[in-house]
């Protein structure tokens, strides 16, 4: 069996076991929408579902992974309501499927951190002095636009090609993140939303990635096509653009739209 079809038996096992796990779900009676959330946003979403949940009466189940498996997973049938992406690019590939609707909603700017638990290490430095570099993870740029950023900003700095070799991939930057706090490897290139959620657990030795490598990363979320729950849909598109929503988003480092 060719690598790809053994990709592709692996994504449809994933997907089935998904779909049985919601249909468990329901005949529980747990009710509501049930939202796509990009790694990067799976504890401020936590924060926003329970805001939401106070003002609008409106119940949601959260599940997150990368901006692109959740895609994939959406047009292979997963029954979600809403798919809250780390970027625009793959919520406009959602809206050009015919799957969504309306338009992406932009909602938040996420911005790189470099991050690293080695003590006394300036995680820039770090990077600049490959000799001394063990590993250094980023998330797959394939499906993680936070991957896709962090490769463009070694690019730019002209040294994706001295620490390629040295990279580790994530799926997403929770589990990126993963990597950092254990100490897997000497740096990481992840979300700056890490540090507001792990502040007073983990040392946190970071520095902001200069945005002059970079652009800031616009994320957009849209709604997507499904039997019921559009009303309830378009309430939670509303609330992520109110003051209350972006008040929460800012505390967990996120910038205006």
């Amino acid at each position: 069996m060719s690598k790809q079809l053994i990709r592709k038996f692996h994504h449809f096992v994933l997907l089935a076991v998904f779909l049985t796990t919601i249909a468990s779900c329901m005949e529980k009676g747990n009710t509501g929408i049930r939202v796509a959330v990009a790694a990067n946003m799976q504890y401020c979403m936590r924060e926003l579902l329970d805001s939401f949940h106070a003002q609008t009466q409106i119940a949601a189940e959260l599940v997150s992974g990368s901006s692109g498996n959740l895609l994939n997973q959406i047009l292979h049938g997963a029954p979600y309501h809403v798919f809250v992406s780390a970027d625009t690019h793959y919520a406009n590939q959602l809206q050009r499927s015919g799957r969504a609707i309306g338009e992406p909603v932009p909602y938040a700017r996420g911005r790189l951190i470099l991050w690293s638990v080695v003590q006394n290490t300036d995680p820039v430095l770090l990077l600049e002095d490959p000799e001394k570099l063990r590993h250094v993870a980023i998330a797959n740029p394939g499906i993680a636009p936070y991957g896709e950023a962090a490769r463009r900003y070694l690019e730019n700095r002209g040294i994706w090609n001295l620490v390629q070799d040295k990279i580790v991939f994530g799926e997403h930057v929770a589990q990126v993140n993963q990597f950092i706090r254990t100490g897997a490897v000497d740096v990481g290139i992840t979300a700056a939303s890490a540090v507001a959620d792990d502040i007073g657990t983990y040392s946190l030795n970071w520095r902001f990635a200069d945005t002059t490598f970079y652009e800031p990363i616009l994320q957009a979320a849209i709604g997507v096509q499904q039997s019921s729950g559009e009303r309830e849909s378009m309430a939670l598109l509303q609330y992520l653009r109110s003051a209350s929503a972006q008040n929460i988003l800012h505390k967990h480092g996120y910038l205006n739209p």
